[in-house]
């Protein structure tokens, strides 16, 4: 990516003195950098998921922290319960035999128990590690063996057999873990496949025993522990297994909320595979740091309906989902009458206007300013409430470059998209658009803390607090 993709302005030589700190341990000549504010992020005393998770259950045990949609309905699951199913299911992988530094590999769709799973493996004082659920058995085997990983939990039968498939090219694992039985009964002969909800049971057992073993066991974690594996973009060669620590995973959450105001009464529909680390970044990093609700879709074929139906506050997604989104208005505005279409031709026209002044930094002329909240309730309102944008406040892409004329339509009519730029190895985000500062032909400045800087050969290279511990056994 070129240093104008990167950087929203040049920046002059005089640089503040912790960025001259930073830059010491450039590996090479420097020809640019810029970064973010001096503003200084700092970990609450609950530095781990768990703390956080700990803490909400008993400060706001009855308030909504996820939702699920079964059977056409929404199904709420308070913080209370969040921490249930993630303790019974943490005794449960130790009752197993699960130890501290185990690794657990997840194959799955967006689901609860996704997340039971990865923050019952941390509280079990060990490592989760998501990998893509379209992933073939033979691009699976290398993710598990280079990871190390001695359990694997499995959605369905779908990911059981691609496991079972290559079952005798993992001698050290142990169990696979399989959250939902659908057409599975003949799998229980199996001694090596146990359902997610008997190690739950036998996690509930544990905790009659010895009651005070899942706190022990988050009192001992602390933010240099390594939270999770995720995978590198894999450019060179099979994806790496990039180590992320909860220092990690938290500064970048805490430190994008300086620019982009969360908290509870934001609204999050989980919907990008848990893989990447974009959807990790805002379910967790972000969802237990801000505490807002995470909304979960029933099915994959009723994303769209489900997600109207959420009317999310808060979304990040890559350009192809956006294309999407724009696709879905334009074709409702075409299948419209012809003096709703002139409206929204009008408005739009309006819209563009208003924003090609924007992206140049230039005065917004009065009328322009007049007509904005006119053509909203006009025209775009109601075609935004059928898309599930309505109450959007804060949207994103990221991972490759949006289409300028998609990025352009939907600020037109109100919907504040920006740009991310970032990637596995910094948490997630790197850079990213202000209100206010918003240049469709970059991807914003720095976040706060973070510098970066473009080396004589054309590298970007990077440093925060949310910069990986590096990769899992490699040089």
């Amino acid at each position: 990516m070129s240093l104008e993709a990167v950087t929203a302005k040049k920046v002059s030589k005089e640089l503040p003195e912790w960025v001259k700190e930073a830059l010491k341990s450039a590996p090479e000549e420097i020809i640019d950098v810029c970064y973010g504010e001096d503003v200084k992020v700092e970990l609450p005393a609950e530095d781990t998921f768990l703390k956080l998770l700990v803490k909400f259950a008993k400060t706001r045990g009855d308030e909504t922290a996820l939702r699920e949609k079964e059977y056409g309905i929404w199904q709420r699951i308070s913080w209370r319960d969040y921490l249930e199913n993630v303790k019974s299911f943490a005794l449960g992988l130790t009752a197993l035999g699960f130890e501290k530094d185990d690794k657990i590999t997840l194959i799955g769709d967006n689901r609860p128990e996704w997340l039971y799973t990865y923050l019952g493996a941390e509280a079990a004082l060990g490592i989760p590690f998501g990998v893509y659920q379209d992933n073939l058995p033979e691009q699976l085997l290398p993710l598990i063996t280079n990871s190390k990983s001695r359990w694997v939990y499995c959605e369905d039968q779908e990911q059981t057999d691609k496991i079972l498939s290559i079952i005798k090219e993992l001698p050290e694992l142990e169990k696979v873990i399989v959250e939902d039985w659908t057409g599975m009964w003949r799998y229980r002969e199996n001694p090596m496949i146990i359902s997610f909800r008997e190690v739950q049971e036998l996690g509930r057992k544990l905790a009659q025993k010895e009651p005070n073993l899942f706190e022990e066991n988050v009192n001992r974690q602390t933010r240099n522990d390594l939270a999770c594996f995720v995978t590198s973009s894999g450019t060179t060669g099979t994806p790496k297994c990039v180590m992320l620590s909860f220092e990690n995973m938290m500064y970048m959450g805490l430190a994008m909320q300086k620019v982009v105001p969360m908290g509870p009464d934001d609204r999050y529909f989980s919907f990008l595979p848990f893989a990447w680390i974009g959807e990790q970044m805002m379910s967790l990093s972000c969802g237990l740091t801000a505490g807002f609700t995470v909304n979960f879709y029933e099915e994959p074929e009723t994303v769209w309906r489900d997600f109207r139906e959420v009317g999310p506050t808060i979304m990040f997604g890559p350009p192809r989902i956006w294309r999407d989104i724009v696709a879905q208005i334009q074709v409702k505005i075409a299948d419209s009458g012809w003096l709703r279409r002139k409206v929204f031709d009008l408005a739009l026209k309006a819209g563009y206007a208003r924003v090609e002044l924007e992206f140049k930094g230039m005065k917004i002329p009065f009328w322009l300013k007049l007509v904005k909240p006119l053509c909203y309730v006009l025209a775009f309102r109601s075609v935004l409430d059928k898309v599930g944008l309505r109450r959007m406040r804060h949207a994103y892409t990221g991972g490759a470059q949006v289409s300028i004329d998609d990025f352009k339509f939907l600020r037109s009519m109100g919907v504040n998209i920006k740009q991310i730029y970032g990637q596995s190895e910094i948490s997630g985000i790197s850079c990213l658009h202000r209100d206010g500062e918003v240049d469709p032909w970059t991807a914003g400045k720095p976040l706060p803390g973070t510098v970066i800087a473009i080396t004589k050969t054309g590298e970007i290279i990077s440093k925060s607090p949310a910069v990986m511990k590096g990769y899992y056994d490699r040089p």
